[in-house]
């Protein structure tokens, strides 16, 4: 099976303006004084739970509830299945919004409809990475990983205060 690739090309406006401005920024770093002294900066005071960190895989599943700093979250996305608070952590189902079987479900199923062998995402090795444009926590590229997949994920800007 062909891989058809598409590159969008987006030229700079003004080259030469560009080019011309940072070769005088460089020349202005070069000539500026080497000397600095760095600010003392305190240790900042860690949660209790990070000193008992969960394992991967495990962790794309739970994580401690200290160490998130928007909880409110699985409370307005209960009914969702996104993330779910379960005494000092929080779950995420792997059902989300769009993956109402799983994820792993989701991911089998369209390597069925790219007619991959045995509904493998990675296509023996041909696929490699996956653009996720759209996400909410990232966790269709978690899913991705045990399949050998890498996922670049990219959320909105949105006013649940993005976790990723």
């Amino acid at each position: 099976m062909a891989a058809t690739v598409t590159l969008l090309h987006l030229p700079l406006a003004r080259l030469s303006y560009h080019l011309r401005s940072i070769e005088e920024e460089s020349a202005a770093e070069a000539e500026a004084p080497r000397s600095f002294v760095l600010p003392r900066l305190s240790q900042p005071k860690l949660s209790v739970k990070e000193d008992v960190p969960i394992k991967w895989p495990k962790s794309r599943d739970v994580v401690w509830k200290a160490n998130i700093p928007h909880t409110h979250l699985a409370k307005e996305k209960s009914d969702q299945n996104w993330m779910v608070e379960a005494g000092e952590k929080i779950k995420f189902p792997g059902g989300g919004t769009h993956f109402h079987h799983g994820a792993d479900k989701y991911i089998s199923n369209i390597a069925n409809i790219l007619n991959f062998k045995d509904n493998n995402i990675n296509n023996e090795g041909m696929l490699r990475i996956v653009l996720d444009v759209g996400c909410g926590v990232a966790s269709f590229g978690g899913y991705l990983l045990s399949s050998n997949v890498i996922a670049m994920s990219l959320a909105p800007n949105d006013v649940h205060q993005n976790q990723i």
